[in-house]
C-alpha cells in the first residue's frame, strides 16, 4: 500500500503477500481499504470436489510439441518444451503408443507448493439481475462463479472449468478439437445491452491457446435470450452452468452461462 499524498514523494505504507489461490471483495471508505469478504478455500476445494483431475494441476506454454511454432520461434525455449514432451522427464505415454506432453490428470499437485490454481482474471457483472463475479485460475483453468449482490450473503453458483478437454488431452492433442481456453488471463463482462446475442456474457480469453471463447447467461425470468443448446434445460434451483458449446472456426466458441433465478 502506498500513500500517494505526495504524488513527488509516495510512501510505502504496508507490504502484504497476497496468495492467488482465491478472490476477494474490499470495501474503500474514509479511513481507508477494509476486506469484507473472500473465497476462502473455495476454489481449491471445489476443484477437489467436482475437478479432482485438476486439483493445483499445470498446463503452460511448455506442454507445447516439439517442432510446434514455440519450439520453432523460441530456442530459449526448447529444453523445457522437451522436458515436458519427454516420458523419461516430465513427459507421458498415451494410450496409442504416441508421448508428449501430459494432461492435467497426470499434473495434478504441480503447483501445490508454489501459487496453487493461480487466481488472476476476475470480471463483474450483472446478468440476470444479479451481481455475479467470475474468478478463473491460470494453471488449471478453473473459475468460480459468484453471486455477491450482498457483501454479507455471497453465494457461490457454480464451479467449472474453461479446458475439459485438458483432464486426458495435451493442448495438442486438443487444438483445433474441444481445447477450450487454457490460462484464461483476460475475462471481460459484456452487459445485455452491449451483447451480440442480446444476453448478458462473459468473454474468456486463453493467453497460452490462443482462443477466444463467449459464455452468455440464459435467465429463467428473461427470455432475451434464445439458445438452441438451452431448449429443455429449465428446471432447478440454483445457478448453473451448461458448458456444452460451439464451437467458431478454430479459436472462437460460444457457451451458455444459465443463470436460473
Amino acid at each position: 500500500f502506498i500513500d500517494y499524498s505526495n504524488v513527488t514523494n509516495p510512501v510505502i505504507k504496508r507490504i502484504a503477500g497476497v496468495g492467488g489461490r482465491g478472490l476477494g471483495l474490499f470495501e474503500v471508505g474514509s479511513s481507508g481499504i477494509s476486506k469484507v469478504w473472500d473465497s476462502g478455500s473455495d476454489f481449491e476445494f471445489e476443484t477437489c470436489k467436482d475437478f479432482a483431475w485438476a486439483g493445483n494441476a499445470l498446463v503452460d506454454e511448455d506442454f507445447a510439441p516439439i517442432n510446434g511454432s514455440r519450439y520453432i520461434l523460441d530456442s530459449g525455449a526448447r529444453d523445457d518444451i522437451i522436458e515436458k514432451n519427454d516420458p523419461a522427464q516430465e513427459g507421458c505415454t498415451f494410450p496409442d503408443g504416441s508421448s508428449g506432453a501430459c494432461p492435467l490428470e497426470k499434473t495434478i499437485d504441480e503447483k501445490a507448493q508454489e501459487d496453487g490454481l493461480a487466481v488472476e482474471a476476475v470480471t463483474v457483472g450483472v446478468a440476470c439481475n444479479t451481481l455475479v463475479a467470475v474468478g478463473c485460475g491460470e494453471n488449471n483453468n478453473m473459475c468460480l462463479m459468484y453471486d455477491i449482490s450482498s457483501v454479507t450473503n455471497v453465494k457461490l453458483l457454480k464451479a467449472f472449468n474453461l479446458h475439459e478437454a485438458g483432464r486426458t488431452k495435451n493442448p495438442e492433442q486438443s487444438y483445433r478439437e474441444d481445447m477450450g481456453d487454457i490460462d484464461p488471463e483476460t475475462t471481460t463482462f459484456i452487459k445485455k445491452e452491449e451483447s451480440p446475442t442480446g444476453c448478458a456474457g462473459i468473454v474468456f480469453g486463453g493467453a497460452i491457446s490462443g482462443t477466444l471463447s463467449f459464455y452468455e447467461f440464459e435467465c429463467e425470468t428473461d427470455d432475451c435470450c434464445k439458445n438452441p443448446f438451452c431448449e429443455g434445460e429449465t428446471s432447478g434451483a440454483a445457478s448453473y452452468l451448461y458448458l456444452s458449446s460451439l464451437l467458431m472456426g478454430a479459436s472462437m466458441m460460444i457457451s451458455v452461462l444459465s443463470l436460473l433465478m
